[in-house]
């Protein structure tokens, strides 16, 4: 039994004959006729009789078309609950960002798109980098905000949004603070605060590192907040990028250009299939004249 031959069933019961119900279905009243004679082998019993021109129900036909209305009604509930999911799920669009968000001033481009877009429900979840490319994997997360490293070119598309490059952190009483670029050689012998092993700027410096054939002596890791204190005593050096150390910087570090240093564009990476989602392409468009 399917749900087309209920249809057809219910609509030669309520026109009464094969002709007003072929023509409101919009099919022949041959193929009318041979989905009501399926119908009827399939449940072993005759359902109508033909009369002429018209039709009439038969005992078993009148106790089929109660239960077949109830049916029919609920498979028509059930399509348009699930379709109101599919067109919420158009709707949302789920943000995961590196907690880079204030340094580079993408909040407030943010606020306004949810302002011009209020139809779309715009969830952003902060996260490290591993958790967000198994977000956009496995489809909860729809557009990272991210370094660009973290791209893979084959399957995924980066949308650039802000420049930033990488500094080298020093107590202003360094021999190297007053010079306007540092090579990364320069630092071979210094001891390193870096941040935590987990952030993306970690990763950048050590891979740094091993492209210079530097093995960096790492006395610790830590926050950003702890790592200029403790650059400002004395203890180390460190490496941020540009962007974090305008908005944690204080007046006892300097920060020097590191020459040669790997890309550390900002910007928003998304799946290529996603391309043609009419929100994400939305979103994407609207930043990117934003930040521009």
């Amino acid at each position: 039994m399917t749900f087309e031959q209920l249809e057809c069933f219910i609509a030669v019961v309520r026109y009464d004959t094969y002709f007003d119900a072929a023509e409101t279905l919009n099919i022949t009243q041959s193929a009318l006729s041979k989905q009501i004679i399926r119908l009827e082998k399939e449940l072993g019993v005759r359902l109508l009789e033909r009369r002429h021109r018209t039709t009439e129900l038969t005992e078993a036909g009148k106790a089929f078309y109660e239960e077949a209305q109830i049916i029919r009604d609920q498979y028509r509930r059930m399509l348009v609950r699930v379709h109101s999911f599919s067109e919420k799920a158009g709707n949302e669009l789920h943000i995961g960002a590196l907690p880079i968000m204030s340094q580079y001033h993408l909040t407030g481009p943010m606020r306004s798109f949810a302002a011009h877009r209020p139809e779309i429900s715009l969830t952003v979840t902060e996260a490290e980098e591993e958790e967000m490319i198994r977000g956009l994997d496995e489809g909860s997360l729809d557009i990272l905000i991210a370094r660009k490293h973290l791209a893979d070119k084959k399957s995924q598309v980066f949308f650039p949004l802000r420049e930033d490059r990488l500094m080298a952190v020093l107590p202003c009483s360094h021999l190297l603070s007053g010079k306007e670029h540092i090579d990364i050689q320069e630092l071979a012998d210094e001891r390193f605060i870096l941040m935590n092993s987990y952030t993306s700027i970690y990763k950048v410096c050590m891979e740094l590192f091993r492209k210079a054939g530097i093995k960096p002596e790492i006395i610790r890791t830590a926050r950003m907040e702890s790592i200029l204190s403790d650059v400002e005593v004395g203890e180390g050096v460190s490496l941020f990028a540009e962007g974090n150390y305008q908005l944690f910087h204080s007046e006892g570090v300097t920060a020097v250009p590191v020459e040669e240093t790997p890309e550390l564009t900002i910007g928003m990476i998304i799946d290529k299939g996603r391309k043609q989602d009419a929100a994400v392409m939305d979103f994407v468009s609207f930043m990117k004249k934003a930040c521009s």
